[in-house]
């Protein structure tokens, strides 16, 4: 791992870890505060205090033993028949209750919505279920369960340090207050961090980043944050025992659980719409095309991500070249599998990092093709038109990579880094994008970076997948103009999501009336992504054409919303001929 570094704002300096300095989601809102990033999450030792997490999982541990948990058949109980097998007490007494086929939850009032926090969604992966695909719930929530803390984050490393629980597999919901059972539309977000990082508690300052209430409150809707395995508890694949896309698995068996108990919460189960940003993003992408979430969504949205994923040969490489640096290493191959759930948090995520890079080549450590979860690869289901979602908003960020790369001044630099970044096609780029007298070496080097690996991306989604559904492109360009030094790097990786969830008040920051516009308008057409054609044109919205031939794409800047034709075309052109695997 690399040592801090610094960054300044309003003439003070931050020290941040490698994690923030790499999740620039936090770096934006480190800026806008004048005391340094508190960690996202607890430390292994507090989370121990989380009692009513702790005390699920501790009937957990006795499952199939409590006789008290079974039943017969109950036809008001969803379909699955582990559901159908439970009998979970609990009578609503409060507004801040909901009653699921597991039992009572209390949640707890915020603003004008009611959340809802940390409530699991299956079986956790602890012991002998650490390298297995995820099991959905069977058994009910403790009696007196308030879902009003977060869950533990999965476990991670931040810098050197591992934080997290392996109990994690939970999820975040608000809801309007008074909401009546199955009539708002649901939002479905999964984060980002590469599939090594990030929460859905992720927060600064003791401020949640994706914090849903002023979503639901302003868009009427419920929306839902869930959490999923990461890094090589994720996407560890070693041989038929150990085989990866377990974090797949969790989203799936997230995505179940909202499709059965979301109603109760006011969501409607036919409206759910899924979104995600950068790695979140890929596996939205994902999850359109697996087979196993037919009926699961109906509409999807990809900010600043792509649908390129790793072969199995690439995920398995690189989960061999952590093998080897374990204690497990020379282990007979029948053996592995124990070795490894014997070993410690500690020693399997700090054996060999991986590598997470906004502007270039991360670790392999992601969902792949293994013919269950996933048959095809996303862009094939998507080009073939072979998927069942009916509408998707896919778009990324105008300076994605500003917050990440050197900050370069000569010309020399530029051709270097180009150099060693795309090898044998250099020379291609550097004659694509020269340094000029409008372009300077750092304009151009955040320039290629973005188009090659978000951008063009989602315009090559766009491009493959609008004649198969309603697909609608944007481009956000808006600035945040009251902080000095972040408006230098204009619409960088991440800063769209304090928009959408409307966080821009958080932290100190002043947003101008423009920011807050765009934030509303934002909200607006991701919330009504099932219906925008019907959509009512007020608060300076226009209306959002399909994405056809001509490349019409919605661009989200200072000055206000307009329509671009022919977006980003020939430069995507360029990148689709080139085709380079970020």
């Amino acid at each position: 791992m690399m040592s801090p570094s610094f960054i300044g704002f309003l003439g003070l300096d931050f020290r941040l870890s490698l994690d923030f300095r790499l999740r620039t989601i936090c770096f934006l809102i480190c800026i806008f505060v004048f005391n340094a990033c508190a960690k996202n999450t607890k430390d292994l030792d507090d989370l121990e205090n989380d009692n009513d997490f702790q005390d699920l999982q501790n009937e957990s541990e006795d499952a199939g033993t409590n006789e008290d948990h079974q039943s017969n058949h109950d036809p008001s109980q969803p379909n699955d028949p582990k559901i159908q097998a439970l009998q979970c007490q609990g009578t609503v007494t409060k507004n801040t209750e909901v009653k699921t086929s597991y039992g009572l939850v209390e949640g707890k009032i915020q603003g004008a919505t009611i959340s809802f926090l940390g409530i699991p969604f299956a079986n956790q992966p602890i012991e002998e279920r650490r390298w297995q695909k995820a099991q959905a719930l069977d058994r009910c929530y403790p009696d007196d369960f308030k879902a009003v803390m977060h869950p533990p984050a999965c476990p991670q490393l931040d810098d050197t340090q591992v934080i997290g629980r392996e109990d994690c597999l939970a999820l975040n919901i608000w809801t309007p207050i008074n909401a009546k059972p199955n009539t708002l539309p649901v939002m479905v977000f999964i984060h980002g961090g590469g599939n090594l990082q990030g929460s859905a508690g992720e927060s600064v300052q003791n401020e949640v980043i994706y914090d849903g209430s002023l979503l639901a409150e302003k868009s009427q809707s419920v929306v839902v944050v869930i959490q999923y395995r990461l890094g090589i508890l994720g996407w560890l694949n070693i041989d038929d025992q150990i085989n990866g896309n377990f974090g797949l698995s969790d989203q799936i068996e997230a995505l179940k659980w909202i499709k059965s108990e979301i109603s109760a919460f006011g969501g409607h189960d036919d409206q759910i719409t899924i979104f995600g940003e950068s790695a979140g993003a890929r596996n939205v992408c994902t999850l359109i095309a697996s087979p196993q979430t037919k009926d699961l969504f109906q509409s999807a949205i990809m900010q600043s991500g792509a649908c390129l994923l790793p072969s199995a040969s690439q995920v398995q490489s690189e989960s061999l070249s952590w093998l080897a640096q374990t204690p497990c290493a020379s282990t007979p191959k029948h053996q592995v599998r124990d070795c490894l759930n014997q070993q410690s948090l500690v020693s399997l995520l700090t054996a060999k990092p991986p590598q997470l890079n906004i502007a270039g080549k991360s670790s392999n450590f992601q969902p792949y093709v293994d013919g269950i979860l996933l048959k095809e690869s996303p862009l094939t289901v998507i080009e073939n038109g072979t998927f069942h979602i009916k509408s998707l908003i896919v778009g990324s960020n105008q300076q994605e990579t500003s917050r990440s790369v050197p900050q370069i001044t000569s010309e020399a630099e530029y051709r270097r880094l180009i150099e060693a970044q795309f090898g044998r096609i250099s020379a291609q780029i550097l004659n694509q994008y020269p340094v000029d007298t409008d372009h300077t070496p750092l304009d151009r080097y955040i320039e290629v970076t973005s188009d090659a690996k978000f951008v063009c991306n989602a315009m090559r989604i766009a491009r493959k997948a609008h004649q198969s559904l309603n697909l609608y492109s944007y481009s956000f360009a808006q600035i945040l103009s009251n902080a000095p030094r972040l408006k230098s790097f204009g619409a960088y990786h991440g800063i769209e999501l304090l928009f959408i969830f409307q966080q821009l008040q958080k932290w100190g920051y002043r947003p101008n009336n423009a920011e807050l516009k765009t934030s509303e308008q934002m909200m607006q057409y991701w919330t009504n992504l099932a219906d925008l054609e019907n959509l009512e044109l007020s608060n300076g919205l226009i209306e959002w054409p399909l994405f056809a031939q001509q490349g019409e794409t919605l661009i989200f800047s200072k000055d206000g919303l307009k329509l671009e034709i022919d977006f980003k075309k020939s430069t995507c052109d360029f990148w689709d001929e080139l085709y380079v695997d970020f």
